[in-house]
Order: structure tokens, then C-alpha cells, then sequence
């Protein structure tokens, strides 16, 4: 994992604990209350990316398209898209979006996180 999706993957879980009482970074008898607090009484960095990281496996991000592949798993994609325009599966984008097929409308609609 690189710094970038480390600490991408840090906020998230902060976001998903908030208070820290269930965080798996919370030091013992702390009462710290966000990551960034948390991660200064973890001395063992490489303990510290091995719990981020099999926090971020144990619980990836939902996308659109993960939730549909999920019901249609045989979807065509291409450059690791679906290719249904999202004008096609949502009606209420009619106006706001491109021309049908946009690269990259196809990959701000179907990667965007549920």
C-alpha cells in the first residue's frame, strides 16, 4: 500500500470509528479521538499499515458499479468501466451529463462511492 492509499484508507476508517472507542488504531488507555491523534501512540509503523490495510480489505469501498456487478456480474466493461451510459441507468441525469459513452462521465458515475 502507498502513503497516498494509506492515508486515503485512514480517513476512512477515522470516519467510519469517529470517536475512537472501536478504532483498531486507538492506543490503549487513550481517550484520543481522531486518527491523526491515534497514529502518534503507535510506534511500530509497519504494525500500524498492517492494521489499515486489513481494515481497508475487510471492508472496501461500495461503488455503483460494485453493487451492480454484484446483481450483474457478466456487465460489460471496458478500461475497468461498465459501459452503460448513465444517462441509460438514471433518469434523472438527462441534462447534467456529456455526450453518451464520455470515458470519463461512464467512470465519475459507475466509480463513485455509495
Amino acid at each position: 500500500m502507498d502513503a497516498v492509499k494509506f492515508f486515503e484508507e485512514a480517513k476512512r476508517m477515522c470516519d467510519r470509528f469517529g470517536d475512537c472507542e472501536e478504532c483498531p488504531l486507538k492506543p490503549e488507555n487513550s481517550i484520543a479521538c481522531k486518527l491523526s491523534f491515534c497514529l502518534i501512540g503507535i510506534d511500530n509503523h509497519e504494525t500500524m499499515v498492517a492494521i489499515v490495510e486489513k481494515w481497508a480489505s475487510e471492508h472496501p469501498v461500495k461503488t455503483r458499479q460494485s453493487e451492480f456487478l454484484k446483481m450483474f456480474p457478466n456487465a460489460k466493461i471496458d478500461n475497468g468501466c461498465i459501459c452503460i451510459c448513465p444517462k441509460d441507468a438514471d433518469a434523472t441525469l438527462h441534462e447534467k451529463l456529456c455526450v453518451p459513452f464520455c470515458k470519463t462521465c461512464l467512470r465519475e458515475y459507475w466509480l463513485a462511492e455509495v
